[in-house]
């Protein structure tokens, strides 16, 4: 884990390349070396979080001694620091008397605050959480002592965050969430948060406004059901829940923010990687791993995620892959990792990557459980890039083009847009590119407007380019519908919302029925209100009774002009002919269905079938696993069965009696996951041999309430990803 990254905040609004406001400009998005530093000193045990400052590299986990690149050996128990220049061990050496599980650093890097396992720390008693004076390496008095494990801290300038599995702080009720005091270790008695799991991070984002945490929760501070599941939003005074469009299916291990983006890390049917919008929430993108993603780091720009996986999006990937951090999509970066679980922890700052965890070899070079990997350093800014060409697209909008800069060192440099000779840049744009475009969006009609570019290389900025020749944008056009799209809101599998995005703001007066003109909905649909807001526009649909389906079909929108309706700005009617809207629907499951064809009902055998049916068709493409296992929770509760690639999680079977042994697994590793139907079919076909504990010991199984959620990854042929749940009495196999 790790706790901030190691550049300034960055201005990428949107995943696409028209950025209309910034704050500075990004860093380049290069690429560190696969080839790990020899000088950095190892360690000879597992390495679970890692904190850098431009002098020191710390490193908490569970192990005895730094191991020297030539033999050497020096006594450390779970806690070092190496300085960052020579990778040399420094003094430090509190020796905490059990795991460290988490670091974090006072905003001004004097303070290394400890968490983890520990009651004795520097010979002090310091029960799971402690702190250390940087400059002294003396162990503070600060104590708040905690009851149960601490794997989550961030420090401010006033105070402390703790998260973990502890129920109390201080010897008074704290259910997993505390705030304490930097400086004395005192409970902040106003932050009083809950979480009914464990906590494994917390993080804040530059602004200071909210406090993210992530973990295996399901509720926070009461709130009903799964509605905070895995990701949470608090007030950094009070604690209160504050908004947070989505909330993760799968158990977050690790977050890290910047200035507009949110990346989590975590588990469920394999392991995820998720960026959101940070000032809102919103999912950007989604990745997919075969094993548990458990650390991000962001350098440069590019996203790097660590953990314990073998596959990424069906392709092979060693422990670790580097991510566009606007896209997602997966960057070249050809990196090996040993051992079953490889990584546990990914730490950037400035240009260096450290990784840790259970490996000892990277890229075949020996490197026991901790290795850095450092850019270049840079001191050539890159040239002042092409003299850009300026189009007025319309009167709103203004495209630009421009031959890209050179530099000595990265490949994908930062562009700054500046306009009309003022001084802060009104956008802009990361691109490798020959050819760089942007989008200026913010311009007036009737105007002239001219443009100068500059280049950042993640160091330094370049000189300017020669200003664009003057553009004029033309007068004011009439206003047109630039996106329409069809919604199911409540996930149901019935269309319940149409919005249509205006080219600019409309008004309309209530109740705004009677222009719109729909056809060819699902039968029983009707129009029941609309709802403006700037160029937003919401139909709200009466659900109709017909078969459920998220396919758009044949339906159309259309908009009668009139100046009854809708109207522009400048009070002009508008309307628009027929347009089939585009598919903002997930797939949800809508039926699930089971066959034995083996010996035994009720148990799990080769040919047997698990089959689910969705809404609409689900891309082929988004379908990259398959081995089932039915498993027995430790304890009493319904067995359970994941069908990775299908299910998000187990499906819970509604019975006991599908494995008997407590504890125990039925595996299959070489089920197949079949599309049907024209693909709104996914059918599990067991296969292979069982490798289970209770491949002996089947229960008789029973009809049950089977309850299945869709693993998130699978995606329409619109790319929406698969949510909801059905719920069905069912007898599996």
């Amino acid at each position: 884990m790790l706790r901030r990254p190691g550049f300034p905040a960055t201005a990428f609004a949107t995943i696409v390349a028209v950025l209309t406001a910034i704050g500075v400009s990004a860093p380049a998005s290069a690429i560190v070396p696969v080839t790990p530093d020899p000088t950095l000193w190892q360690v000879d045990g597992r390495v679970r979080t890692i904190v850098q400052t431009d002098t020191a590299i710390y490193i908490g986990g569970l192990f005895t001694r730094l191991l020297g690149p030539s033999g050497q050996v020096v006594s450390r128990r779970n806690l070092a620091a190496l300085d960052a220049t020579t990778g040399l061990p420094l003094p430090l050496a509190p020796n905490p008397d059990k795991a460290v599980w988490e670091l974090a650093l006072s905003p001004d890097d004097t303070t290394l605050y400890v968490g983890g396992d520990f009651s004795v720390f520097g010979g002090l008693s310091r029960r799971r959480v402690a702190s250390v004076d940087l400059a002294s390496g003396q162990v503070r008095s600060w104590n708040p002592s905690a009851s149960g494990q601490v794997s989550a801290l961030y420090a401010t300038t006033t105070s402390v965050y703790l998260g973990g599995s502890f129920l109390t702080v201080g010897g008074l009720p704290r259910t997993r969430l505390a705030k304490v005091s930097a400086a004395t270790g005192a409970l902040d008695p106003a932050w009083t948060p809950t979480a009914d799991a464990t906590v494994n991070d917390i993080e804040i984002p530059p602004s200071g406004t909210r406090v993210l945490v992530g973990g295996a929760f399901g509720s926070v501070s009461g709130s009903p059901g799964i509605s905070q599941r895995a990701l949470a939003s608090l007030d950094p005074q009070t604690g209160a829940l504050q908004p947070w469009a989505v909330h993760p299916s799968f158990q977050i291990f690790d977050l890290l923010a910047d200035g507009t983006q949110v990346f989590g890390v975590g588990g469920g049917s394999g392991g995820h990687a998720v960026a959101f919008d940070g000032a809102t929430g919103q999912q950007q993108w989604l990745g997919f791993a075969d094993g548990d993603t458990v650390s991000v780091a962001l350098v440069n720009g590019t996203v790097y995620v660590g953990g314990h996986f073998s596959k990424w999006e069906g392709a092979p990937a060693s422990h670790a892959v580097a991510l566009d951090r606007l896209t997602g999509q997966r960057r070249p970066w050809p990196i090996t990792v040993n051992s079953n679980l490889g990584i546990f922890a990914v730490s950037g700052h400035g240009g260096d990557l450290v990784v840790g965890g259970d490996f000892t070899r990277v890229n075949r070079i020996v490197r026991n459980h901790l290795a850095r990997f450092r850019e270049i350093l840079d001191t050539v800014p890159p040239s002042a890039p092409g003299q850009p060409v300026a189009t007025a697209v319309d009167a709103r909008h203004v495209s630009l083009s421009w031959a890209r800069a050179t530099d000595n060192a990265a490949t994908s440099l930062v562009y700054s847009v500046y306009r009309n000779g003022g001084a802060t840049p009104i956008g802009t744009v990361q691109s490798a590119a020959t050819t760089v475009t942007f989008l200026d969006a913010a311009v007036s009609p009737d105007t002239d407007y001219d443009y100068t570019i500059v280049a950042n290389d993640g160091v330094q900025d370049g000189p300017p380019s020669l200003a664009s020749t003057t553009v004029h944008t033309p007068p004011a056009p009439v206003v047109a519908p630039t996106a329409i799209s069809m919604l199911d809101q409540n996930t149901n599998g019935r269309v319940d919302r149409i919005h249509v995005v205006f080219s600019a703001p409309v008004t309309c007066s209530a109740p705004c029925l009677t222009p719109w003109v729909l056809t060819d909905l699902p039968v029983g649909t009707v129009l029941s209100d609309v709802e403006l807001s700037g160029s937003d526009v919401w139909l709200n649909l009466t659900e109709g009774w017909g078969p459920r389906s998220t396919a758009v079909g044949a339906a159309t929108v259309a908009l009668t002009a009139s100046t009854n309706g809708v109207l522009s700005s400048l009070l002009d009617p508008v309307g628009f002919a027929a347009t089939s809207p585009s598919d903002d629907m997930a797939p949800v499951p809508i039926d699930l269905a089971s066959t034995n064809e083996g010996l035994f009902d009720n148990i799990m055998e080769p040919g047997d079938t698990f089959t689910v049916t969705f809404s609409e068709p689900i891309d082929p493409t988004s379908i990259i696993a398959a081995n089932v296992k039915q498993l027995d929770p430790s304890g009493p509760g319904n067995d359970g069965m994941i069908i990775v690639g299908l299910s998000d999680g187990p499906i819970d079977l509604g019975s006991d009696l599908y494995v008997l042994p407590d504890g125990g697994t039925i595996v299959y590793q070489d089920s197949t996951l079949t599309l049907l139907d024209g693909g709104t079919k996914i059918r599990s076909t067991i296969a292979g041999a069982c490798t289970g504990t209770a491949c002996l010991a089947p229960g008789p199984g029973e009809l049950g309430m089977v309850t299945f959620r869709p693993e998130p990854f699978l995606r329409d042929l619109a790319g929406n990803h698969a949510t909801g749940s059905h719920s069905e009495v069912e007898g599996v196999f």
